[in-house]
């Protein structure tokens, strides 16, 4: 069941129970890149601007820890968050502009120009240098209490590439930062992991060999463990302006939940027991499924996933 609250995301989880959703995936609008509209949200600091078009890249990274940290309440103790987020360089903003109407957002919420821009002198930021967006959310939301887990790459295979006056490679890589309540948490990479077949000269095909032949979808270590995701940005079939794809999101959601459900009484998710196998090549088997309670209440439910 798909459904959908409308209105302020700090408001709208406050409609969700406490410890009820297992996994959170996310991709939040990157300061200074575009305006998706609206009149703007109203922030704890006092400031009415919507997400992103910050005047200072710290306000924005105050305003989406706002956001993200009400998950906390909703995250169950066992739950995962992933947030995909982009980074930017110092230096002038990108041109915010409604095509149709030539309304210039920027100058409606204040700003003087598009290079009246804060960037905080302890973060000893020079024009082109790059901000580091996704480390310096990763660090504050440390402060705030969430574990971090991981930080891991979206490789987008049709990044633009850039021009040879800019003296550097395109902006090809994205992060997806991984938060968790505790530790331990919940994490399936069976649900996820791709079969081995036997090489044509005779070897087991290792796991780097995914990456080397397709280069896309995800990737995994020599130990079969998920490190990062290979593929293209979603294009086309939208109004969106920046949808990330469903390739993106589906290992994510099979990573952080449970294939067989949770606890209708608890809400814990349900474990899944494996047999390593050796013939005919080194694999895992699902054998079964174990609960991570003591409830014994049944069937169990579907697991909840959260994109605020």
């Amino acid at each position: 069941m798909i459904q959908f609250l409308v209105g302020d995301a700090r408001t709208c989880l406050q409609k969700v129970p406490s410890d009820s959703v297992h996994c959170v995936v996310t991709s939040p609008p990157y300061w200074a890149a575009r305006f998706y509209g609206g009149e703007g949200t109203t922030w704890e600091d006092g400031q009415t601007i919507p997400l992103g078009m910050e005047r200072s890249p710290r306000d924005y990274l105050r305003h989406l820890v706002e956001v993200l940290h009400g998950c906390y309440r909703v995250l169950h103790p066992m739950g995962l968050v992933f947030v995909n987020i982009g980074d930017m360089w110092a230096g002038k903003r990108i041109i915010q502009y409604d095509k149709t109407t030539g309304q210039d957002y920027y100058k409606n919420f204040g700003f003087k120009n598009y290079s009246d821009v804060d960037y905080p002198t302890e973060w000893g930021l020079k024009p082109k240098n790059l901000i580091g967006l996704p480390f310096r959310l990763a660090f504050a939301m440390q402060k705030k209490g969430w574990n971090l887990r991981s930080v891991f790459p979206w490789v987008k295979r049709n990044a633009p590439p850039v021009t040879s006056e800019i003296k550097r490679p395109s902006s090809a890589l994205e992060y997806i930062l991984m938060f968790s309540r505790q530790t331990p948490h919940f994490w399936d990479k069976d649900a996820v992991l791709i079969p081995s077949e036997t090489w044509p000269g005779g070897r087991i095909r290792r796991d780097t060999d995914w990456f080397m032949d397709s280069l896309r979808g995800i990737v995994f270590d020599d130990g079969s463990s998920p490190m990062g995701l290979v593929l293209p940005t979603m294009q086309g079939g939208s109004e969106h302006q920046a949808r990330y794809p469903t390739g993106l999101v589906d290992p994510l959601v099979k990573l952080g939940t449970s294939a067989r459900g949770c606890c209708p009484s608890c809400l814990a998710p349900y474990k899944r027991v494996v047999e390593k196998l050796r013939e005919p090549y080194p694999w895992r088997k699902t054998v079964g499924w174990a609960p991570l309670c003591a409830c014994d209440v049944l069937p169990p439910i579907p697991c909840t996933v959260l994109d605020p």
